[in-house]
């Protein structure tokens, strides 16, 4: 009796061995295929920056017009006006050409006619041009460049700007928690805020701060950046960001402030939990913007 159960636990046994070293084999194929085909992805996505690089080379080629942007100079306290400038650079141009800036708004559909008003362009050394304009701010408005020449006329699309859009929506934030285990007391935040002041001082973040809620109750209120500076305490800590390369990304690079921040939040001592946290962050212009942690569904 004995030597039949030995028999068909070695049996069971073998069996098992084997079919762990089925599993095993199979796994290493699914390994072998799933990074065959990562490799294969990379190799796409490659190919894919490659075609669109060599698409965008191209079409600079094509364009007449180069280093097209514009500027925010000024933008009343009202918010009813805004004042910006448009340049760029030509590649050529016919000789006793007058050079004129077209601008209109943009209709509520693509169907909508656009009126354009014509204003000249003057051309400084290297075929560059500039103009400042004070436009309504709460429209959105196309503009192109237009030679008139002895011999042919040439015009060519310049900018779509959405100006209330473009400065409302400048400031992207990004909240993730944290989970520690050694930490149950607290919860931590890390936050993420890029603010694209369109080289504007007053476009600059001034304050943020941070509105604690448990059960739709305001228990308290961090501040952690104010008056275009840090606050730096035990629970706010400002973290460096590092692009892929591992390369110090600036804080502010003239365009752009980049601001990262990991915060240590106390747990309400009732519910043991915080059910809500609002960031909210203000310019110099007065603005206010504010995203919520959870969002609300």
């Amino acid at each position: 009796m004995n030597k039949k159960i030995s028999k068909v636990v070695g049996i069971f046994l073998g069996v098992f061995i084997i079919f762990n070293i089925i599993t095993v084999i199979r796994f290493n194929n699914i390994t072998e295929d799933i990074n065959r085909n990562f490799n294969k992805l990379n190799y796409l996505e490659r190919s894919i920056d490659e075609l669109s690089e060599n698409v965008n080379k191209i079409n600079s080629k094509q364009d007449w017009i180069t280093n097209k942007d514009y500027k925010v100079l000024e933008l009343d306290k009202d918010y009813k006006n805004i004042t910006i400038m448009i340049y760029g650079n030509l590649k050529e141009l016919e000789n006793n050409s007058k050079l004129y800036l077209l601008y209109g708004k943009v209709g509520k559909t693509t169907s909508d006619e656009i009126e354009w008003n014509k204003v000249p362009l003057d051309i400084s050394y290297g075929l560059k041009f500039s103009k400042t304009l004070k436009l309504p701010y709460n429209e959105d408005y196309r503009f192109k460049i237009l030679a008139e020449g002895p011999v042919r006329s040439r015009s060519e699309e310049l900018l779509y700007v959405y100006f209330k859009n473009e400065i409302k929506n400048r400031i992207s934030t990004h909240i993730f928690e944290n989970t520690n285990a050694d930490d149950k007391d607290n919860v931590r935040l890390d936050v993420n805020i890029d603010n694209n002041y369109k080289s504007q001082e007053k476009f600059k973040i001034r304050n943020i701060l941070v509105n604690v809620y448990s059960n739709n109750t305001l228990k308290d209120t961090i501040n952690i950046y104010s008056q275009g500076k840090s606050l730096k305490n035990n629970n706010i800590k400002e973290v460096p960001i590092y692009d892929k390369n591992n390369n110090l990304i600036e804080k502010d690079d003239g365009k752009i402030e980049k601001l990262n921040y990991n915060l240590r939040i106390k747990k309400d001592e009732n519910n043991a939990i915080n059910n809500r946290f609002e960031i909210v962050i203000e310019d110099y212009m007065g603005e206010k913007f504010t995203e919520e942690y959870p969002k609300k569904k």
